[in-house]
């Protein structure tokens, strides 16, 4: 993937998420979305998600990713790298925090 002029000012931890998200996103998840049927859930796009450890930024440790609190800087930066290589794939992980973060919060184990 090209090397990209970033759209905002990011600090040094951010914009190594962002080009990996990028990078991610045009080169994995852009590819599956193209080949999707286009109605209801891309099971193998949510599925290449979670491969890519994205899904699991959503949520806090144990349930996600090693730290203990999300970053909603880190959600929204990558939201907006997904969104400019492959909207799909935004729009997913979205509804996979939306869907699964009140459960989370509220559910029993």
């Amino acid at each position: 993937m090209p090397e990209v002029e970033l759209p905002v000012a990011l600090r040094d931890r951010w914009s190594g998420l962002y080009r990996d998200a990028l990078r991610v996103g045009a080169e994995v998840l852009a590819p599956i979305a193209a080949d999707s049927p286009g109605a209801g859930v891309d099971h193998a796009l949510v599925a290449a998600l979670g491969e890519h450890g994205l899904i699991a930024r959503l949520f806090p440790a144990p349930y996600g990713s090693a730290q203990d609190e999300v970053s909603p800087t880190e959600l929204c930066v990558l939201r907006e790298a997904l969104a400019r290589v492959c909207t799909e794939a935004e729009t997913a992980l979205a509804l996979q925090g939306l869907g699964a973060y009140p459960i989370l919060l509220a559910g029993s184990p």
